[in-house]
């Protein structure tokens, strides 16, 4: 594994050369650190191999706040992403008298949301060989 100084320079590296080259880079990163994390625009949140949040960084406490959950004071984006799903996750709900969602459960609620819905639409779409689907995601979104 990569230490945090590490992660976050090669990240970094990605992140200007992706500017400069008018490109995306997917990463994949396990327990990245909330510096490396602030330079990210958009995430995809899996659990279990599903999708239960892809977007703006931006919008995703937002998100998970309309579905019931709050992250605490002093605790990092990425700690608390990681842990929502699990079972830890339940602590973080606004209402303690509101039962924590299963994977199955974020799943449905993103894929129903306007974001899901409006990525479920792009996906019915055939794809222009000379442009990928994140291409075209990228050139809706950054124009």
């Amino acid at each position: 594994g990569l230490d945090a100084a590490t992660t976050y320079d090669i990240v970094k590296l990605y992140s200007a050369a992706a500017a400069i080259f008018e490109k995306i880079h997917i990463i994949s990163l396990l327990q990245p650190p909330p510096e490396t994390v602030a330079l990210f625009d958009e995430i995809i949140l899996l659990d279990s191999g599903r999708v239960i949040y892809s977007g703006p960084i931006d919008d995703v406490l937002p998100h998970f706040k309309s579905l019931g959950y709050q992250i605490p004071d002093r605790m990092d984006l990425a700690d608390w992403l990681q842990t929502l799903p699990t079972r830890d996750g339940e602590k973080y709900l606004i209402d303690q008298s509101q039962t924590h969602l299963t994977t199955e459960e974020f799943v449905e609620r993103y894929n129903s949301s306007s974001r899901g819905l409006a990525i479920t639409e792009m996906l019915k779409e055939p794809i222009e060989k000379e442009d990928s689907l994140v291409m075209q995601v990228a050139k809706q979104r950054y124009q």
